[in-house]
């Protein structure tokens, strides 16, 4: 029996070994190839590689919120913990960038008057806090981006409004991604 005991430590302890260096080596593939993994609805969910560039019109960016909204989002757990003021950065798509019309109001997101689809503000969040409206109508200047997702309950530029360039970590461009049973391996529109 004590030898069966012995037995069991010993592979126990491999397990653990071998469990801690297996997390080790993913950290650091993670950081050393620069990859994010998404769980959010906003984008498809996925593994994404990061290039540390701003984007261009309808890419994936990678982008962390003001101080403002920060306090916002952590208060009402919409975003995990992470390193963009103690949250998880956000994935969303670049809708408008320097040079671009955007008008944000009750109806909707448009970009150089076009609506984007289901962009309208919601008054109220699924738990019935009021949001936030960042309602305008401008040319953006040099270093502005929008982000919106395509959905009804995304938190995106239709309630924190512009994203400036130093809040932007890079752009994501997708490794695999996973949508409604489907492995992609682009997200070509």
């Amino acid at each position: 029996m004590f030898c069966i005991i012995k037995k069991s430590i010993f592979y126990l302890k491999y397990l653990l070994l071998l469990t801690a260096f297996s997390t080790a080596i993913f950290a650091f593939c993670f950081s050393y190839f620069s990859l994010y993994l998404n769980i959010s609805d906003s984008i498809p969910k996925g593994l994404y590689v990061l290039e540390k560039r701003l984007p261009k019109k309808n890419e994936l960016a990678l982008f962390c919120l003001n101080k403002e909204f920060s306090i916002i989002a952590k208060e009402r757990k919409y975003l995990s913990n992470g390193v963009c003021n103690g949250l998880a950065p956000i994935g969303k798509k670049t809708v408008a960038k320097a040079g671009d019309l955007v008008k944000i109001n009750e109806f909707g997101t448009y970009v150089d008057n076009v609506r984007i689809k289901r962009s309208i503000p919601l008054k109220f969040d699924p738990k019935g806090e009021l949001m936030p409206q960042r309602f305008f109508e401008r040319i953006l200047e040099d270093g502005e981006y929008i982000f919106v997702a395509e959905k009804i309950y995304s938190f995106d530029s239709r309630y924190f409004g512009t994203i400036e360039k130093e809040n932007i970590l890079g752009t994501i461009k997708p490794l695999f991604t996973y949508e409604k049973g489907h492995l992609f391996s682009d997200l070509s529109d």
